[in-house]
């Protein structure tokens, strides 16, 4: 363990109180002991890289979901306070958008169904996609009467942001979608394909990276 995050995380948990907790988590009074102590822990986290035994005050960027936000504001404040005894900088932070999981929740390690792991192979891969949730209608009749929804669509954020580039091929899938034009089976083949590609593309860049590593300690 790190005796300085140690340290600093019981000096941040001094500066908080149970009001500061609840107005900003909505704790109450079931909310356990452990889960009043883990974003006091985070707060620490951030903090951390200002230390002296990382080089002192510096100015530091977290990038974060937007739901950590609360997070960043509370740190944020706790640098005030320890300003005079450590010369804390407030913190910034960048927002990200994260990706949807391939069932429609959130990716989690511990469900491999949520997401494509890049040490998988390109089968694999190929299969996942085929699985993923859409945001087709119940039934095909409904489909081609009311349309996709491509908001809704694990496979169309997959080609938003990964596979296809080209701004008007997406234009032209999301309002064939939308229209019920494109049928779902139809482009969850068609991301396959891609991501099928783009793995069989990996597999031999990873293959040369291997190599150009070995040769580095010959």
């Amino acid at each position: 363990q790190n005796k300085t995050l140690n340290d600093l995380t019981f000096k941040i948990a001094k500066r908080v109180n149970f009001n500061n907790m609840h107005a900003i988590y909505g704790f109450n009074a079931s909310t356990n002991i452990a889960h009043l102590y883990v974003p006091v822990v985070q707060e620490a986290d951030i903090l951390l890289p200002q230390t002296e035994e990382f080089g002192g005050p510096k100015q530091v960027v977290v990038p974060v979901g937007v739901d950590q936000d609360p997070h960043l504001r509370l740190t944020r404040d706790i640098a005030a306070k320890l300003n005079e005894e450590y010369g804390f900088l407030a913190p910034a932070s960048t927002y990200h958008r994260f990706l949807t999981g391939l069932t429609g929740d959130k990716m989690s390690s511990s469900k491999p169904n949520t997401a494509i792991y890049l040490n998988e192979t390109p089968k694999q891969a190929e299969k996942k996609v085929k699985s993923s949730k859409t945001g087709g209608r119940e039934t095909l009749d409904e489909q081609k009467e009311l349309g996709g929804r491509p908001d809704e669509c694990v496979i169309y954020e997959m080609l938003v942001y990964h596979l296809v580039d080209d701004d008007k091929e997406l234009e032209k899938i999301r309002e064939e979608c939308m229209n019920g034009e494109l049928l779902c089976g139809h482009c969850k083949v068609h991301a396959a394909e891609l991501m099928k590609d783009f793995f069989e593309d990996l597999k031999v860049k990873q293959e040369e990276s291997v190599e150009i590593a070995e040769s580095l300690f010959d």
